[in-house]
């Protein structure tokens, strides 16, 4: 089990692709191919997160949890929310503040909190055990990273974003 726990764990110090996830190889996954098919792409802060129990209600996290301080697939919801706040908007028009899905498995996408973070989103299309049309979502196999470790990542985008 320690195997498994901590390359997931390792995970959770930013924005990060999971090591269990699969990602699409036939995926366009530069810069330019995720900003195009994003339906935003910005700067935002994470402000606060919200966790979902099975039926997609609000909880608080009960100890103990699969990877200690954040749940794993065996943990008993369904995903969390966070309340991002834009910095800065390359590509839609996001409001001033909105929510972000991450469902609980090893697509996650855990945001660091109160830090700067480049991130791309898309809006999912389908309803299924975890995420709901409409929810705005981070590819786990994308770009998005802490903006302070992603300077280049924001020339481009800030580029192609004047090219629109």
């Amino acid at each position: 089990m320690k195997s498994v726990i901590f390359p997931v764990a390792s995970l959770l110090v930013g924005v990060s692709q999971p090591a269990l996830a699969y990602c699409y190889p036939d995926v366009d996954d530069s810069v330019r191919g995720e900003f195009r098919r994003s339906d935003i792409v910005a700067i935002v802060r994470a402000e606060r997160v919200r966790w979902l129990d099975e039926n997609r209600r609000p909880t608080k996290l009960k100890k103990p949890l699969a990877l200690g301080n954040m749940p794993g697939g065996f943990d008993p919801y369904v995903g969390a929310y966070y309340t991002v706040r834009l910095i800065r908007a390359f590509k839609g028009n996001p409001p001033t503040h909105f929510l972000i899905f991450s469902e609980n498995t090893e697509a996650r996408t855990p945001l660091r909190m109160r830090r700067p973070l480049l991130l791309f989103i898309t809006r999912s299309k389908i309803n299924d055990e975890y995420q709901r049309a409409g929810d705005l979502l981070v590819d786990y196999c994308g770009n998005s990273a802490l903006a302070s470790k992603a300077t280049n990542e924001v020339r481009l985008v800030s580029r192609l974003a004047a090219r629109r």
